[in-house]
């Protein structure tokens, strides 16, 4: 829109110069200062409507990228969440008298990890560094997915080993722990890029009031 009004002014300007030298006076018919400055307001309109436009533009792109870093983080909490939950059921399963009630709220869980798993693959479309790191995240979401069900089957052995459940156990602690730190490397660096993006939307603004404001000012000066 700025960039329209801008090279609408430029075509009258052109206009004027043309009937003023069709009429014989020649482009300085209406004396020197006043083209100059006529020349200048013009050049001022041009100058803020492209920097308008650039700034819509790039206000545009960044609140784009700003929104996905934004669902990026709330789909990595949720998957968190539901690997946590899935985790808590298997407990409840093993410290209860094997409720199946805790399987089935457990297979739920696994469903929607299945979800959010392929929620960030489709997200992280084209961004390659980032779908290295689902990639990798997905890998230990399922191997700890594997793990409880696997503690599950031990338990329901017919003559369990304590030894072997002890051991998977505390490997599973283990793929828990690592699990933890992959979810906690996701959340900071879309944290980081959130405030990369409110930064760049910020200093967009500012250029933009600095371009009007000193627009203006000139304008004020030459009058």
């Amino acid at each position: 829109m700025a960039v329209h009004t801008s090279m609408a002014l430029a075509v009258m300007g052109l206009a004027v110069s043309l009937i003023l030298n069709h009429a014989g006076g020649g482009l300085w018919a209406i004396s020197r200062v006043i083209t100059v400055v006529f020349g200048i307001g013009l050049s001022l309109f041009i100058v803020i409507g492209l920097n308008s436009s650039r700034s819509v533009a790039q206000l545009i792109a960044t609140s784009r990228e700003a929104a996905h870093s934004e669902q990026m983080l709330h789909t990595n909490a949720s998957l968190q969440a539901a690997v946590a939950q899935a985790q808590n059921h298997t407990r409840g399963y093993l410290l209860t008298p094997h409720d199946e009630r805790f399987l089935t709220a457990r297979r739920a869980s696994m469903d929607e990890c299945t979800a959010l798993l392929r929620t960030m693959w489709q997200l992280t479309e084209n961004n390659p560094p980032q779908r290295t790191r689902v990639l990798q995240l997905q890998a230990q979401v399922r191997e700890a997915l594997q793990w409880f069900q696997s503690v599950t089957s031990a338990a329901q052995a017919s003559t369990p080993d304590p030894s072997a459940l002890g051991q998977k156990v505390e490997h599973g602690e283990d793929l828990m722990q690592a699990l933890r730190s992959s979810f906690q490397g996701i959340d900071s660096e879309e944290q980081a890029l959130v405030r990369q993006h409110e930064a760049g939307a910020e200093n967009v603004s500012r250029t933009s009031y600095a371009i009007i404001f000193a627009g203006t000012l000139i304008s004020l000066i030459i009058r």
